[in-house]
């Protein structure tokens, strides 16, 4: 990493230069409906272009939305991250590690930087067994650093470990 805030990336030996990334860890978890119609739990570090994975539609219902691009595939970059720990009304516990300038969806599908978020503001969060998102309240925020990876997808809009977020920072 420069000292500037930029990172380089190594890519089949070469590197490049890239801005702060928008991305999630790449441990994170992801749902993704297969051709047979199972739901698959895989980590984003595993999703591949042409993957339906689990989104909202515009009203907060679950939906599913092709992969068309994973940015920093099958790289090794690093970047800082935000440990956002939320909490449903009953008591449901959710954790999403993201970078500061990804854009995550609080209540009425309105977005919020990571960086912003503080404690008490509420984020939209779907159970694996629920067809409609329900707010959480973040009650932790931590700093952090891990691989990061994204995935792009028609919507641009993801479920990452339950939460709602959007695929890119503006």
């Amino acid at each position: 990493e420069r000292g500037d805030g930029d990172s380089l990336v190594e890519t089949s030996g070469s590197y490049q230069l890239t801005e702060e990334p928008v991305c999630f860890s790449t441990s994170s978890e992801v749902r993704v409906r297969r051709d047979d119609g199972a739901l698959t739990e895989t980590s984003l570090g595993e999703v591949q272009v042409g993957d339906l994975i689990e989104s909202l539609d515009w009203r907060g219902e679950r939906s599913f939305s092709k992969v068309y691009l994973i940015q920093h595939a099958g790289s090794t970059l690093y970047a800082d991250i935000i440990d956002v720990h939320v909490r449903t009304a009953n008591g449901v516990d959710g954790r999403l590690q993201v970078t500061r300038a990804h854009i995550l969806l609080s209540e009425g599908m309105k977005p919020v930087r990571a960086a912003d978020l503080k404690l008490g503001d509420k984020l939209l969060y779907l159970g694996a067994d629920d067809s409609r998102a329900v707010e959480a309240s973040v009650v932790e925020l931590r700093k952090g650093r891990c691989t990061v990876a994204n995935a792009n997808t028609f919507n641009n809009r993801i479920l990452v470990n339950g939460l709602a977020a959007t695929t890119h920072s503006v």
